[in-house]
């Protein structure tokens, strides 16, 4: 509740109004499954940016507003539990691949966002 910060310094994540105007973050391409990578190139087709590495970096990334899109899957609740309240607390939102929070129970698919308008753009895609 009491915000996040980088540094002593409230952060916010970046309020994007759509994926044409969005910078996506993944580690790599070439950690998703085959059936996975289709859904992923769904999203990187439709976004301004696309940077690859990072891995934590991502979120906070995120969380500072630098980024607006963060896409990952096969990662265990030990890669995201301390992502999730940092990206919440600077605006942003993380699910999974369906839209559901990320529990310890988790499928392993991430989606974070710095709006709904961009997390909604790409659920659509990552979910069907």
């Amino acid at each position: 509740g009491g915000g996040a910060t980088l540094n002593g310094a409230a952060i916010r994540a970046r309020a994007c109004p759509g994926l044409d105007m969005a910078v996506m973050a993944t580690t790599s391409p070439h950690l998703f499954s085959p059936g996975e990578i289709e859904r992923y190139r769904a999203v990187e087709k439709s976004v301004k940016h696309a940077v690859f590495g990072g891995d934590c970096y991502n979120y906070g990334m995120l969380a500072a507003g630098h980024v607006d899109l963060v896409i990952e899957a096969g990662l265990k609740p030990y890669d995201f539990c301390a992502l999730v309240p940092v990206i919440e607390e600077a605006g942003g939102i993380v699910t999974d691949w369906q839209g559901a929070p990320l529990r310890m129970g988790s499928d392993g698919t991430v989606l974070a966002a710095g709006s709904a308008a961009t997390h909604g753009q790409a659920l659509a895609l990552l979910s069907g």
